[in-house]
C-alpha cells in the first residue's frame, strides 16, 4: 500500500470550519468559504476522474466520503479504500439506540438497502455530496442522529448550494445538484460526465446540467410533505399556539393540598356516605408515604405495594362518589392521582383514561368558575400531565394537542396574575413557584420537540427556560437539569456549546452531590450529564476526554446499581454509559475493548426489555445495543455471529415500531437493522460462492 503524505478532505473541512465558525449557529446565509472555489472544484474533478477509471474496470467504490479522499503535498487528490469498500457495506454503530456511521454520503438507493441497483451513479452521488460539503463546510444531509440523516436522504430536499454560498456560480450549483439527484436517472451517467461538466463551469462554458423546472420543485415538495405530515402538524400546532409563558403550582403545594384534600373528602364522605368508607380513607391514605419512599431505592417493592393498595382505594372512592356533585373537585384530583399511580405501575392505557377523566372534570369546574385562578391552573396542569403521558407512549400528535391547550390556559393565567393582585393566588407568594413550574413545563415541551426531532425548536424552548431560571435564581437544581438536557440535544449539532452547558450543569450537580452523597436522584442526573459531556467530546473527536467522562458515569452508576441491584433505573444508566463508552473505544480502534463494553450493556438492557415488554424506547434501545455488537463482531471477522445480532436487533426494533408507530426514528432504526442484516447476508453469500 502506498503511503500518501497529506491531509484527508474531512480534516481540511474541519480545519476550515473552525476558522470560519460563526457565533450565531442559526446563520445559514453568509458565505463560509474565503478560499478560491476553483481549487475545490479542481480537486473534485480529480476525484471524479479517479472514480471513472475504477468504474471502467467494473469497480464501484460505494464509500466515497471526505475521509477517503486524500490531498498530498503537491495538491494531487487520491481516492482511497477501494479494496475495503468492495467487500464491506456501510454498516454502522448505534448510540443508545441511535445508528451512527458514514451515512451522510450514502445515495438514496444505498440508504434503502437496494444493493442490487448500486452502480457508478452511486459514487457520483456521494462525490456530489462531498463536493457540496467541501464548498459550504456544511454537510448536505444534516441531522442529530442517523435516523434523521436517513430520512433526509430519502425525503428532504438539500438546501441549495447558493443559499449557503451566494458567491458561487449558478452553473456550479446546477451541476452539483444534478450529481446529487435522488433519482439515479437524474444524475450524470458516468463520473467522467460529472468531471467534464465541472470543467465547463471552470471554463465559463454552458453545462449539460439544467436547473429544475417548477414542476420538479412542486413534485419534490409534495413528496416531502406527504411523508412528514405528523411532525409538520406538530410544529404547526406550536407555531399557531406560540410557545407562550407557562405557569404552574404543583410541587410547592403538593403535600399541603393532599392533606387538605384528605380532610375535605373525609368530611364530605362522612356526611353523605357510611362511616366505614371514611375510616378506610384515613387508614389507607398512602400517597404521601409513597412519595417519601420514592427517595429510597431499596424500598421500591414496599412502595409499589403501597401504591397498589392506595390505588385500589382511590378507585373505590371514585366509584362511590361519582354521582355526588359536591365531590367533583375531589374526583378531579383523585382521577389525576389514579393516572399517576397507574402510570408508575405500568398500566399506560388505564393511566391515560384516568388523566382524561381528570381533565374533563377540571374543564367543567373551570367553566363554572372562570374567575377562579387556582382552579384554572389545576386544569392546565391536568392537561400538561395528560400530554406528558401521551408523549411517553409515542402519541406525539395527541400530546401536542394537550400541550397546546395547556399553553393557552397558562398564558391567560400568567397575564391575569401580572395584571392584578389575585387573592386566590397572591403574586408575592407564588412568583418563585410560577417561575419554577414555567421552566419545568418548558423543559417538558423541549423533551417532546426533541422526541419529534425538531432540534431547533427544542433548543429555543430549553434556552427560554434557562433564561427564566437564571433571571430569578429560584431553583439552581432545575436549572442544572435543563442545562444538561440542552447539552444532550446539542451534543452532535453544536458540541462546543454542549460542552459548555454540560460543564455548567456539572458545576452545580457535583458540588451538591458532594454535600449530600445520599441523594440518589442527583447522582443519576450527574450520570446523565457526564454522558452528554462525553458524547460532545466524541463529536469533536476528543475521544480521550469522552472515554474519561463515560468511565466516570459508569463508576457512579455501578455504585448505585451495587447498592440497589433491583432498581431498573440504574440498569438503564449503565446501558447508556457502557454503550457510549463502546462507541468511543471503537472510534479509537480498540475493537475488543469496545465489544466488551457493549457486552456489559447487553444483559442490563435485556432485563429491562423483559421487565417492560410494552415500552417502545426500551425495545428500541435493545435493538441498538444488539446492532452495535453485530458491527463489532463483523469487524472482528465473526460474520455469522454478527448477522444473528442484526436479525435480533431488527426483531426488537420492529416491536418498538408496533408499540409507537408515530415515532419516525424507530422506523428508521428498523430499516437500518434490516439493511445491515441483508447486506451482511449478501456479502457472505458472494464470498462463499
Amino acid at each position: 500500500m502506498q503511503f500518501i503524505d497529506g491531509m484527508s478532505v474531512d480534516e481540511i473541512i474541519l480545519k476550515r470550519s473552525l476558522e470560519f465558525q460563526r457565533v450565531d449557529e442559526g446563520d445559514t446565509d453568509s458565505d463560509p468559504v474565503a478560499e478560491d472555489w476553483r481549487t475545490t472544484v479542481g480537486q473534485a474533478i480529480q476525484a471524479a476522474e479517479g472514480l471513472h477509471a475504477a468504474h471502467e474496470f467494473g469497480v464501484v467504490h460505494r464509500d466515497v466520503k471526505p475521509s477517503n479522499l486524500l490531498i498530498d503535498q503537491n495538491g494531487k487528490l487520491w481516492v482511497t479504500d477501494f479494496g475495503l469498500a468492495r467487500v464491506q457495506s456501510d454498516v454502522s454503530l448505534t448510540q443508545s439506540g441511535d445508528i451512527v456511521g458514514t451515512m451522510k454520503y450514502m445515495s438514496p438507493e444505498q440508504a434503502r438497502g437496494e444493493s442490487a441497483i448500486v452502480d457508478g451513479r452511486t459514487d457520483v452521488y456521494s462525490l456530489g455530496v462531498t463536493l457540496y460539503e467541501m464548498l459550504t463546510l456544511r454537510p448536505a444531509h444534516e441531522g442529530d442522529d442517523a435516523p434523521a440523516i436517513l430520512r433526509t436522504i430519502e425525503n428532504d430536499a438539500i438546501v441549495p448550494l447558493r443559499k449557503r454560498c451566494p458567491h458561487l456560480p449558478r452553473d456550479l450549483a446546477t451541476v452539483v445538484a444534478k450529481a446529487m439527484a435522488k433519482n439515479r436517472d437524474g444524475r450524470y451517467e458516468t463520473a467522467k460526465e460529472f468531471a467534464d461538466d465541472l470543467r465547463r463551469v471552470l471554463a465559463g462554458e454552458p453545462t449539460i446540467a439544467r436547473p429544475p423546472t417548477l414542476l420538479d420543485r412542486v413534485g419534490r415538495f409534495a413528496n416531502k410533505h406527504r411523508r412528514s405530515v405528523a411532525v409538520s402538524a406538530l410544529v404547526g400546532m406550536f407555531a399557531i399556539v406560540g410557545f407562550g409563558i407557562f405557569t404552574a403550582m404543583l410541587a410547592a403545594e403538593k403535600q399541603i393540598s393532599e392533606n387538605n384534600e384528605a380532610r375535605a373528602i373525609t368530611h364530605q364522605i362522612r356526611a353523605t356516605r357510611n362511616e366505614q368508607i371514611a375510616r378506610e380513607w384515613i387508614d389507607r391514605l398512602g400517597s404521601q408515604m409513597a412519595e417519601l419512599l420514592d427517595d429510597i431505592p431499596a424500598a421500591a417493592p414496599v412502595r409499589r405495594r403501597l401504591l397498589g393498595e392506595t390505588l385500589d382505594y382511590y378507585e373505590r372512592f371514585v366509584s362511590e362518589a361519582s354521582d355526588d356533585p359536591t365531590l367533583r373537585k375531589e374526583l378531579a384530583v383523585t382521577y389525576g392521582k389514579i393516572g399517576a399511580f397507574q402510570s408508575e405501575l405500568g398500566a399506560s392505557e388505564e393511566a391515560i383514561a384516568a388523566l382524561e377523566r381528570s381533565e374533563q372534570l377540571y374543564r367543567e369546574l373551570a367553566g363554572q368558575s372562570p374567575d377562579d385562578t387556582a382552579l384554572s391552573l389545576q386544569w392546565s396542569i391536568s392537561q400538561n400531565n395528560l400530554a406528558e403521558k401521551l408523549s411517553q407512549t409515542g402519541r406525539i400528535e395527541q400530546a401536542a394537542h394537550w400541550f397546546g391547550n395547556a399553553i393557552v390556559t397558562q398564558q391567560s393565567l400568567l397575564n391575569r396574575i401580572s395584571d392584578s393582585d389575585d387573592s386566590a393566588m397572591p403574586e408575592s407568594d407564588d412568583s418563585d413557584a410560577v417561575t419554577r413550574e414555567l421552566a419545568t413545563t418548558l423543559n417538558n415541551l423541549g423533551l417532546l420537540l426533541d422526541e419529534a426531532e425538531k432540534t431547533t425548536e427544542a433548543s429555543t424552548v430549553y434556552r427560554r427556560a434557562i433564561r427564566l431560571l437564571e433571571t430569578s435564581d429560584s431553583d439552581a437544581g432545575l436549572l442544572a437539569s435543563i442545562q444538561s438536557n440542552l447539552a444532550g440535544l446539542l451534543s452532535k449539532r453544536s458540541p462546543d456549546q454542549a460542552i459548555q452547558y454540560a460543564r455548567q450543569a456539572l458545576a452545580y450537580q457535583t458540588k451538591a452531590l458532594a454535600q449530600d452523597r445520599g441523594d440518589v436522584k442527583l447522582a443519576t442526573k450527574v450520570v446523565l450529564t457526564l454522558n452528554s459531556l462525553g458524547t460532545s467530546h466524541a463529536q469533536r473527536s476528543q475521544h480521550a476526554e469522552a472515554i474519561e467522562s463515560f468511565q466516570q458515569a459508569i463508576e457512579i452508576a455501578q455504585q448505585l446499581q451495587t447498592r440497589w441491584p433491583d432498581s431498573p433505573a440504574y440498569w438503564r444508566d449503565l446501558v447508556i454509559s457502557f454503550n457510549h463508552l463502546g462507541l468511543s473505544l471503537a472510534a479509537t480502534g480498540k475493537r475488543q475493548e469496545a465489544k466488551n463494553a457493549f457486552e456489559k450493556a447487553l444483559p442490563y438492557q435485556q432485563s429491562l426489555a423483559a421487565l417492560y415488554p410494552d415500552d417502545a424506547e426500551v425495545q428500541s434501545m435493545l435493538g441498538g445495543v444488539l446492532n452495535n455488537l453485530g458491527f463489532l463482531q463483523q469487524q472482528l471477522g465473526n460474520g455469522g455471529v454478527a448477522r444473528e445480532y442484526f436479525v435480533e436487533a431488527a426483531e426488537h426494533q420492529s416491536r418498538a415500531v408496533q408499540l409507537a408507530p408515530e415515532v419516525p426514528r424507530y422506523q428508521a432504526y428498523l430499516a437500518k437493522h434490516q439493511h445491515n442484516s441483508l447486506s451482511l447476508g449478501n456479502a457472505r453469500k458472494s464470498y462463499d460462492d
